[in-house]
């Protein structure tokens, strides 16, 4: 095996042995970040990095580099050609070669570099889905879920949920919704149970499955499909209004009650009570204020907690344990 393969089947591994991989050769593909290029005592000018692939970052140096890299360059796909090592008892790539990585490579699906969310692909969108159909018992609120979400399937399943604060990865969008939609199902379950609230269980599910599907309209990837950024689309529209507007436009095409597709359009137009994405509806009805505050506790305690955690074996786990 290896040290590349030992580096994608666990980090946990390769962070821990590191230092005895120092005869291996490394020729792979990473995202390159925070680039600082400095003169070495030569008059040379070497070049310190971060590294990262989906399963976390390393450090690497290049000594008297004169490629075309530089600090503008953070967030380019590079090809890596090094060795491995360690500094100050932290794995490093001493490298030897980088250069771009041409988006079109078929040799490297660039996508698979970036750090992905506990949902996303094929196999993420079936687990949300599946879950879905489970939770929501009321036939039109499911159409109209099913509905939205299969027409949007590959952006809502790869897009992020944002671009830098929380769930920013692929399958972030998917990882969010699915959290969201969890936390609402079970809020409402429990207050109904211990309260008698009369919470419209159904309704606040169908909601949560919907606040940010806007956003498949406002998030992408950029030409080289290594960093995710706002399209156009976000600079006309808030998501929480894109979302009530796709909402309508297939609740007139389904034939779904007039009343549930005003109900569902509030929720998801009142799920932002702060600027600058809120949209001037406050969320009145018990669904839509709890909508609100199950949003706002998931996306920020990604936003918090989510910047050093990394993935190994599926599982996420923080940076400092691992590094």
């Amino acid at each position: 095996m290896s040290i590349m393969d030992d580096y994608q089947n666990s980090q946990k591994f390769f962070f821990g042995m590191a230092g005895g991989y120092n005869a291996f050769d490394v020729c792979a593909a990473f995202i390159l970040e925070e680039v600082r290029l400095y003169r070495n005592k030569n008059g040379g000018q070497n070049m310190v990095c971060t590294l990262r692939n989906c399963k976390g970052a390393i450090a690497g140096i290049c000594f008297d580099y004169c490629g075309e890299l530089d600090e503008s360059s953070a967030g380019t796909p590079v090809m890596v050609q090094g060795r491995m090592g360690s500094y100050k008892g932290a794995p490093q790539i001493r490298i030897i070669d980088i250069w771009p990585l041409d988006a079109d490579d078929a040799q490297n699906d660039i996508r698979t570099l970036l750090p992905h969310g506990l949902l996303s692909g094929e196999e993420g969108f079936k687990t949300f889905r599946d879950a879905m159909v489970a939770k929501i018992q009321d036939g039109d609120y499911l159409l109209l879920c099913k509905a939205l979400v299969d027409e949007n399937k590959e952006v809502f399943s790869s897009c992020p949920a944002s671009t830098g604060s929380h769930h920013a990865c692929v399958g972030g969008l998917l990882t969010h919704t699915f959290e969201v939609m969890e936390w609402a199902y079970n809020f409402a379950e429990y207050y109904n149970d211990t309260y008698d609230f009369g919470i419209d269980k159904e309704l606040l599910t169908a909601g949560a499955v919907l606040h940010d599907i806007g956003k498949v309209r406002e998030y992408g990837f950029d030409s080289t499909g290594a960093a995710m950024r706002p399209t156009d689309a976000m600079k006309e529209n808030a998501h929480a209004l894109e979302g009530a507007m796709m909402i309508r436009e297939m609740a007139q095409e389904l034939g779904t009650p007039e009343d549930k597709a005003r109900k569902l359009e509030n929720l998801v137009a009142s799920h932002h009570t702060a600027y600058p994405f809120r949209v001037g509806v406050s969320p009145i009805t018990p669904e839509a204020k709890l909508l609100a505050v199950v949003d706002n506790l998931d996306s920020s305690v990604s936003s918090n907690f989510g910047k050093d955690v990394t993935f190994l074996e599926g599982k996420p786990v923080h940076t400092g344990d691992v590094a």
